[in-house]
This record gives C-alpha cells, sequence and structure tokens, in this order.
C-alpha cells in the first residue's frame, strides 16, 4: 500500500499561514484608524487616508517573505496530500533551483494499468 497523506501537516501549515495573514491584518487595522485619525476632521480624507494605508499594509504583506514562503509549504502539502490520496503513490519532493527555492509542483500523473 502506498504513502498516507499528510493531512494533518496541510492543516498545520495553512494555520501558520493563517497565523502570519493575521498578525499583518491586526497590525493594518491599527494602521487604518491611525491614518483616518490624522487625516483631520473631514470624511472624505478620513476614508482616503484609511484607505490608502490598507492598500499599502496589503502591499507589504504580499512581499513579506515569511509569508511566501509560509504560503509555499502550505501549497506544497497540501498538493503532495491530494497527489497521495489520488493515486496512493509517493510524493517526489520538488528540486531547489539556484536560488533554493522549489520548483513549481508537478501535474499528477494518472495511474498506470
Amino acid at each position: 500500500m502506498g504513502e498516507k497523506a499528510d493531512w494533518k501537516g496541510v492543516g498545520d501549515s495553512l494555520k501558520s499561514l493563517g497565523d502570519k495573514l493575521a498578525a499583518h491584518a491586526t497590525e493594518g487595522t491599527a494602521k487604518v484608524k491611525e491614518a483616518s485619525t490624522e487625516a483631520g476632521p473631514g470624511a472624505v480624507d478620513q476614508v482616503k487616508a484609511g484607505g490608502k494605508a490598507a492598500v499599502d499594509k496589503l502591499d507589504e504583506t504580499s512581499r513579506d517573505p515569511e509569508v511566501g514562503t509560509a504560503l509555499k509549504e502550505a501549497t506544497n502539502r497540501f498538493l503532495d496530500a491530494v497527489k497521495v490520496s489520488l493515486t496512493g503513490g509517493d510524493v517526489e519532493k520538488p528540486v531547489a533551483d539556484e536560488t533554493g527555492e522549489p520548483g513549481p509542483p508537478k501535474a499528477v500523473e494518472p495511474p498506470q494499468e
């Protein structure tokens, strides 16, 4: 019988990613409130400042290397578990390129009969 899918590992990696995103969201909420308060009494100015702060925080989050690493880990674990569940086969670990980053996941091959 083949390898068992690591769905617990998938959940753990998704939790780790969620924790990192939640930390950024908490920081973002504080920055939006701060920007809105500093913008002055006009509602339009407050909304504009808050929107800019939110977009800036979203951009910062998308560039955070820890978030990127957690996202890659969660994606790889999910794809590995799906492959094992569908094929019952072993999972090939991605080969790192010259930057040390794993390559893109390979397509699942249908079982040969």
